[in-house]
């Protein structure tokens, strides 16, 4: 890595698994470019032609640069969070989170797509079980029987582009800690409801939107970090994922109707 003197480009990237990761990662390329650090993203295969951020491509020669290998702790301190202060050490200034930078940027084309009360999120990517929240189908019949509409992205397999037109649309966003909760956080800000459970802290990863969790709040084992990996050793949530079973339909349903005042 060059001397800090010498850095004239920042390259943040990404090769994991996973949605949301890369999707917070092009977050912070702008925060960097905020705060006068030129940056650009390593563009990863996941969210390639999904996210507006200056983009690195392979070939393009800089004199100086160096790839941020982006890294965080597992703990309640948010992720973001994390990365501004990683940054502000790393170059001896204090890196500001600005207002404006509360979604993730996203490219966006305006579309033809249906207009409902509820747009719904009701999958997670496979890398942990335990985020998923097993009542969806039951939410829908009694949201039918109030005469809410409502749209699910993932039943209908509706991502990209059109999923942002239908959540820009929709009077509320009601979903899961996903990747999905990041990416449509532009245009679900301020109408979001989501079913957080004992994976994470919901301030460690919506540190920056303004959503609200549903949640079991007794639930000392939180944040577990059980993925997928751990489950096929056996080592399973001892308390057979309770902070997700134990979020009722009607917990769910109230918050709902409260928010679309019915």
């Amino acid at each position: 890595m060059p001397k800090k003197e010498e850095q004239t480009l920042v390259v943040t990237r990404w090769h994991g698994r996973g949605f949301g990761e890369p999707a917070y990662i092009s977050l912070f390329t702008h925060i960097l470019n905020d705060n006068g650090i030129p940056s650009m993203f390593d563009e990863h295969r996941n969210v390639r032609g999904l996210l507006d951020v200056p983009i690195f491509r392979h070939g393009e020669e800089y004199r100086d640069w160096f790839k941020w290998g982006w890294r965080y702790e597992l703990n309640d301190v948010p992720i973001m969070r994390q990365m501004v202060d990683r940054a502000s050490e790393y170059f001896n200034k204090e890196v500001i989170i600005q207002k404006q930078r509360d979604h993730i940027p996203v490219i966006f084309e305006e579309m033809d797509v249906p207009e409902v009360d509820v747009t719904l999120n009701t999958k997670t990517g496979p890398w942990c079980p335990y985020k998923l929240w097993p009542y969806f189908d039951e939410l829908k019949v009694k949201m039918e029987e109030l005469g809410i509409t409502y749209y699910d992205l993932d039943g209908n397999e509706t991502y990209s582009i059109e999923c942002l037109n239908i959540v820009k649309k929709s009077k509320l966003y009601v979903g899961l800690d996903t990747g999905m909760a990041h990416y449509v956080s532009k245009f679900a800000n301020g109408k979001t409801l989501i079913m957080n459970g004992g994976f994470v802290s919901f301030h460690f990863w919506a540190f920056l939107y303004d959503y609200e969790p549903i949640q079991v709040e007794d639930v000392s084992c939180r944040p577990c970090y059980i993925n997928r990996n751990h489950v096929k050793e056996d080592k399973v949530c001892k308390y057979d994922n309770r902070c997700m079973k134990e979020i009722t339909v009607d917990m769910v349903l109230s918050r709902i109707c409260e928010r679309l005042g019915k």
